[in-house]
């Protein structure tokens, strides 16, 4: 049994496309509210209804940024490619979290790892 009744599946429907903006917005709108109806839920409700080929589409939120305008990549992630460059065991050097960004992004570098974000699907 699905929380979404037909009227809102309906409202849902009469957008072909839309926004994590917009989906937010319509999380407040009194209907979804009463079915406990979340940004997160409708987002997935309305990718279900594509996926079983109602005409509708879900954009995503844009992904975060830095000042220079270029994806975020977290530490973690630079952790995890240098140590792929360097040849260490996965996980040996999570310790290396804690120092600074620009730190962990000239060891990267300086070991042939790409510090961007596309370079994470690349292999």
């Amino acid at each position: 049994m699905s929380r979404y009744t037909e009227e809102m599946v309906a409202v849902l429907e009469g957008r072909p496309v839309w926004t994590y903006a917009d989906v937010q917005g319509l999380a407040s709108d009194p209907r979804f509210v009463e079915a406990g109806a979340s940004a997160k839920s409708i987002a997935s409700k309305i990718r279900s209804m594509a996926a079983q080929g109602s005409d509708i589409a879900y954009e995503r939120k844009p992904e975060r940024v830095n000042k220079r305008n270029e994806p975020v990549v977290l530490k973690p992630e630079l952790v995890s490619r240098i140590e792929v460059a360097g040849g260490f065991a996965e996980g040996s050097l999570s310790g290396l979290a804690k120092a600074t960004k620009a730190t962990l992004e000239t060891l990267a570098v300086g070991l042939g790892a790409s510090v961007d974000v596309d370079s994470s699907t690349e292999a």
